[in-house]
C-alpha cells in the first residue's frame, strides 16, 4: 500500500510503503503527476508513422463511363487505401509518367485494397458500368496530387 499525506496502518500481509508529505509538497506532486500523465497521453497520440497525420481522405463518386485520376502532376510516390462503397465494380490502373499503363485489377463492391503508386504516376479508377461508382480513398505519402475526371478525347 502506498499512502500520501498521512500515515496509515495496513496489515494485508504485503509490505507497506508510507510516504509523508507536507500539504504544499502534496499539491506540487499532484501537479507533477497530472503534467506527466498529460505528456504521456499526448505523446502516445502521435505515431511513429510519419504519414499518420499527413493523409488525404476522399469520398469519390465516378459517373458511369468515366475515369477518375489521382496524381500525374509531377508528384512523389503515394499509396492509397481504396474501398469500393458503391454498387459498381471499378477497374484500377497506374499510368506512369512515360505513358505506360499497368492494370492493377478490379475492385468489386465491398472490396478494399492498399495500392502503391510510383513517383510521377497517375492512379486511374475507371467505371465502365451504367451506374455511378462510389469509392472511399485514404491517400498517404505525397498528398499534393491533382484530382479530377479524365478529359474526353
Amino acid at each position: 500500500m502506498l499512502t500520501f499525506g498521512q500515515q496509515r496502518a495496513h496489515s494485508s500481509g504485503n509490505s507497506s510503503i508510507i510516504i509523508l508529505f507536507k500539504p504544499k509538497t502534496m499539491q506540487n506532486l499532484k501537479t507533477l503527476i497530472t503534467v506527466l500523465a498529460l505528456t504521456l497521453f499526448l505523446n502516445n497520440c502521435r505515431s511513429s508513422d510519419p504519414y499518420r497525420s499527413n493523409y488525404l481522405g476522399s469520398a469519390t463518386t465516378i459517373p458511369p463511363g468515366k475515369d477518375f485520376e489521382l496524381g500525374g502532376n509531377g508528384n512523389g510516390a503515394f499509396s492509397a487505401q481504396v474501398r469500393n462503397v458503391g454498387g459498381s465494380a471499378v477497374a484500377i490502373s497506374q499510368r506512369q509518367s512515360d505513358g505506360q499503363v499497368t492494370s492493377l485489377g478490379k475492385l468489386q463492391p465491398g472490396d478494399q485494397r492498399i495500392l502503391q503508386f510510383v513517383a510521377g504516376s497517375t492512379a486511374v479508377f475507371s467505371n465502365a458500368s451504367a451506374q455511378s461508382a462510389e469509392l472511399g480513398l485514404k491517400v498517404i505519402g505525397d498528398t499534393n496530387l491533382r484530382m479530377g475526371y479524365a478529359k474526353e478525347n
